[in-house]
Formats: C-alpha cells, structure tokens, sequence
C-alpha cells in the first residue's frame, strides 16, 4: 500500500514515462514536483520513496549522481502500468464502502424506529 507521497511521485512517474519506456528523472525535477503539491522532501527521502516503488515491484530505476545532483533512470514494470486503473479501482471501492456503510445506518434506523412502534 502506497503512502500520499508514494503516490504522487508515481502519479508523475506515470504521466511522464510514454507507454512504459524508460526515462531519466533529476531528483530536483521530482522534488519541484512535490512542492508544487504542497508536500516538502529531502533527497534521501525520495530515495526511500524510489526503493518502496521498487519493492513494491512498479518501477525499475538506476540512481546516479551527477554534477548536478542526482538522477534516476525509470522504467516502468507490468504493474507501474496499471497504475491509474488500480487507483481508479481503489477510489470505487472506498466509494462503495462509504456507500455501503450510509445505507446499512439508514436501514439499522428504520428497523428500529419500527420495532419501538410495534413494542
């Protein structure tokens, strides 16, 4: 299960691999991205992000560091590419629970409020 950063870094990992071909990212360009989201993160931070995504078996990244910090090297796995449908999928399912609970609340109200008038 991915956290909130998690998920907005991989959201832009996402949007900006074209079809699962892999891409090179400078950690400054994925921290800019996090502020811009209102989210603050160090660099040994987004590393952390980029190993969870890994374990979590999304992505496929090389880290290098350069003179101008450092650089990822992304390639989306089988499961990176599913990403937006799983949290598409993810979104319907809580909405239904939601749902799910509303009703059962209401259901639980009308049954009682009908067993009191009858006893």
């Amino acid at each position: 299960m991915l956290d909130r950063k998690e998920k907005i870094v991989m959201g832009y990992i996402f949007d900006n691999c074209e079809s699962g071909k892999t891409r090179l990212f400078p950690s400054q360009e994925l921290i800019d991205f996090l502020v811009q989201k209102k989210n603050v993160i160090s660099t040994s931070e987004l590393d952390e992000i980029m190993i969870s995504l890994s374990k979590e078996g999304l992505i496929d990244y090389v880290s290098s560091d350069s003179k101008n910090g450092s650089v990822y090297c992304v390639s989306l796995k089988n499961k990176g590419l599913l990403f937006k449908k799983d949290l598409q999928k993810e979104k319907r399912h809580a909405s239904w629970i939601i749902l799910r609970t509303a009703l059962l609340a209401i259901f639980s109200f009308i049954i009682g409020v009908l067993l009191r008038a009858i006893f």
